[in-house]
């Protein structure tokens, strides 16, 4: 019974952008899930030589292009016995998960 009325207090006392803050953030991490995948993809179609003609890679590169051009040249691609490591993208994925990161902090504190 005192648990319902702690309930009841909460619910009034909830403040009515935090539905919109929450929406925010569900959006922000579908849209930063999406490139974490897209990019992902495009570094294990470059690790295992994936052929560039080929429509699935020239649709992934395509998607990824603008998020990765930004990372192009900042280190030197290696290539071990015929595997390519394209450093540019790791450091791509690492940026944009820092840059998720801060936004969502920024969310949480609009949110209280």
């Amino acid at each position: 019974m005192a648990t319902e009325v702690i309930r009841e207090e909460q619910h009034y006392e909830e403040r009515p952008h935090r539905r919109l803050v929450g929406l925010l953030a569900r959006l922000l991490d579908l849209a930063f899930g999406l490139l974490y995948t897209l990019l992902v993809i495009r570094f294990l179609l470059v690790f295992f030589a994936a052929r560039p003609g080929a429509g699935f890679y020239q649709l992934i590169y395509g998607a990824t292009e603008p998020f990765y051009r930004p990372f192009e040249g900042l280190f030197a691609t290696s290539s071990f016995n015929g595997w390519r490591l394209e450093w540019p993208l790791l450091v791509a994925l690492v940026v944009y998960a820092l840059v998720h990161g801060a936004i969502r902090g920024v969310l949480s504190l609009l949110g209280r």
